[in-house]
């Protein structure tokens, strides 16, 4: 029998190695899907800053928090996908979704953004639309 701390921390082993890509950290930050949730819409740019995604706009920027299941990282390609849309740092799209204003603290991560990423706007993405 396998002691449940072993089985916890294969699973967090798991879940770690599927948020990489080509051997390299994902900067995803993601928060479980849901089939509930807004239908806001944000038109604007993805961009990196260090290991953080941030979706800018006329000036303003919020981090970009993507659902999970559902996305990924390409780090060749330095693109998010989510099922069947691409998005690569510096393209500009359409991000449904709805804004969190009040930081990280509130959202149960499936992978939380790195302590250095701005948390103070984030948008939880629910898909990606042309711009």
């Amino acid at each position: 029998m396998v002691p449940s701390r072993c089985l916890l921390f294969l699973g967090a082993s798991v879940l770690a190695l599927s948020c990489r890509s080509g051997g390299a950290a994902s900067p995803l930050a993601l928060y479980p899907a849901s089939s509930e949730g807004s239908n806001a819409r944000l038109n604007g740019t993805l961009e990196m800053d260090g290991d953080c995604l941030y979706i800018t706009r006329e000036g303003e920027r919020w981090l970009a928090a993507f659902p999970s299941p559902g996305t990924t990282w390409d780090a060749g390609e330095r693109a998010v996908r989510i099922g069947e849309k691409v998005l690569k740092v510096g393209g500009t799209g359409g991000f449904t979704g709805g804004e969190m204003s009040h930081g990280a603290a509130g959202i149960r991560w499936v992978q939380a953004p790195g302590k250095q990423c701005d948390s103070s706007k984030i948008w939880l993405v629910a898909t990606l639309a042309e711009p």
